[in-house]
């Protein structure tokens, strides 16, 4: 599958996010004009530790806003890793969030 109708997929770049407190990632193919564009958001569904099920959504119009995902990639490496660390940033917001829902936002140059 992954070498004939799946070959598109090919060079692809997930950017990670969570859902439902799943892992997740949104799911961006290479673009023949350059850069990538949005194909899915994939949430992967863990059981005991071990991953039994990957969810593709196709809509990305509708989900990749709803999760701060970019509309589009470019081309660039260093455009990639700051879109990366910044969601990687999100999610970690998130979860001290979750661990302690009373505590105030730290500030953005303030480590937890």
């Amino acid at each position: 599958w992954y070498l004939g109708t799946g070959i598109g997929c090919r060079g692809s770049k997930l950017v990670a996010t969570v859902a439902n407190g799943s892992p997740a990632f949104g799911q961006y193919r290479p673009d023949p004009d350059g850069g990538y564009h949005p194909w899915a958001l994939q949430i992967l569904e863990i059981h005991d530790g071990q991953i039994v099920g990957l969810n593709a959504f196709l809509d990305t119009e509708r989900w990749f806003p709803m999760f701060d995902l970019p509309r589009f990639l470019h081309a660039s490496g260093a455009e990639y890793d700051a879109v990366q660390a910044a969601q990687l940033e999100q999610l970690a917001q998130r979860r001290r969030h979750a661990r302690d829902p009373h505590r105030e936002a730290a500030p953005a140059n303030e480590q937890a």
